[in-house]
């Protein structure tokens, strides 16, 4: 029997209110490493050059870099994940034109242009889903990119941080303001949510499906092109320093457009009821026995 699913993990949203028409949600790109599951050529874990499948349908393909160990592939509540810690670091290039892309996937090269292209006068939803699993790391990127204007964003030191750059226009949030300790202490899996909503002109951070935090900088809504669709736009990191790759384990990335409520983010067991599931097959168990 399938555990009831309720709580995201990780989640990063961008949610945009409008019209009184709702404004359904696509994905822009879904990272969740299924492909790695019996996958031909990977049958020791992800390895460094590895290609990783965007399973969005939109074409926005990496590969794994940063890493010549075999990161081994794991279990996770949405299905396969890899797990970074103690085996060496690495992230997710999503990269236009890459070659050597499956053809089952969508054909043998990426071909979307401009790839990301973000603009802030638009809302998007950005998720993830990870488990931090005892890591000690300061810093753990989670998506993003740096290069010119800037959209990123990362847990350091327990406090979610984020930035949503267009030129002199900024939405930041670099002080340790929104407390996630509890989670990266755990062991357990999390969903973390930031809105970006260019409507209601605000930024809404959530933790599980509770809202932890709302920015509401001048700037949001008003921000021209914040990823210019010319670099590499990571998962798993923000940019090119190791001791920023995420440490941990890691299920699924997802960037979406239009509002996504919190009963939209991507899902995990709730910790009680894996409690009460694994409680129930043990007593089972021992009745068996007795």
């Amino acid at each position: 029997m399938q555990v009831p699913l309720r709580y995201p993990l990780l989640a990063f949203a961008c949610v945009c209110f409008g019209s009184p028409t709702a404004i359904q949600a696509a994905t822009i790109l879904q990272v969740d490493f299924e492909h790695l599951a019996g996958f031909i050529g990977n049958p020791d874990g992800l390895d460094d050059g590895d290609r990783i499948q965007d399973t969005s349908g939109n074409g926005y393909h990496g590969f794994w870099g940063g890493t010549t160990s075999n990161i081994p592939i794991v279990a996770t509540p949405n299905g396969t994940g890899i797990n970074t810690i103690g085996t060496g670091y690495g992230k997710v290039f999503l990269r236009d034109g890459l070659t050597s892309i499956p053809d089952a996937w969508d054909g043998p090269t990426t071909t979307i242009t401009p790839y990301f292209s973000f603009n802030g006068a638009q809302s998007y939803t950005f998720e993830a889903v990870v488990n931090w699993n005892g890591s000690t790391q300061a810093v753990n990127g989670l998506m993003g990119q740096i290069t010119g204007n800037e959209l990123w964003i990362r847990e350091s030191g327990g406090f979610l941080h984020y930035a949503f750059v267009s030129g002199a226009a900024n939405a930041n949030l670099f002080s340790n303001t929104i407390d996630i300790s509890a989670a990266k202490a755990d062991g357990q899996w999390h969903g973390i949510a930031v809105v970006y909503d260019a409507t209601a002109k605000q930024i809404r951070s959530y933790l599980d499906g509770v809202l932890l935090h709302t920015n509401s900088d001048a700037d949001i809504g008003l921000l021209g092109p914040m990823v210019n669709g010319a670099n590499d736009f990571f998962v798993g990191g923000y940019n090119a320093v190791t001791s920023n790759y995420f440490d941990g384990l890691q299920d699924t990335y997802r960037i979406s457009t239009g509002a996504l409520a919190p009963a939209e983010f991507l899902p995990v067991p709730e910790p009680s009821v894996l409690v009460l599931a694994l409680s129930s097959a043990v007593f089972a168990l021992f009745s068996r026995r007795r």
